[in-house]
């Protein structure tokens, strides 16, 4: 569930949102960068059951990659998270090749 063991929201969840909110802002404007790095530092809990919004602006949004922070608030407007997201281009090698390849030996034998 969204509630950890303490009855709080759990991080990954205000984590998963902040990511969401970054990567919004940088689709809007540079849809050829993607979310390399998070990270997110907690300032205090989020209470269940009541609104979580995030806020994005942009330090660097350029050609090759963006750096953006996110503010997450709870539900009386206290900060509760701040988080750094980086965004890079994808390189001219496909990813998807790249994530399913064979590993190599020390000599580079498959």
């Amino acid at each position: 569930g969204w509630v950890n063991g303490f009855g709080i929201m759990h991080g990954g969840v205000s984590a998963c949102v902040t990511e969401l909110a970054a990567a919004e802002y940088v689709n809007a404007r540079n849809p050829d960068l993607h979310t390399a790095h998070v990270h997110t530092t907690y300032l205090r809990p989020v209470v269940v059951g009541s609104p979580y919004v995030a806020t994005a602006r942009a330090y660097h949004v350029g050609r090759s990659s963006a750096v953006v922070e996110v503010l997450g608030f709870g539900g009386s407007g206290e900060l509760c998270t701040v988080s750094t997201v980086t965004a890079r281009r994808l390189g001219s090698v496909d990813r998807a090749s790249t994530l399913t390849s064979t590993p190599t030996d020390e000599d580079g034998a498959r």
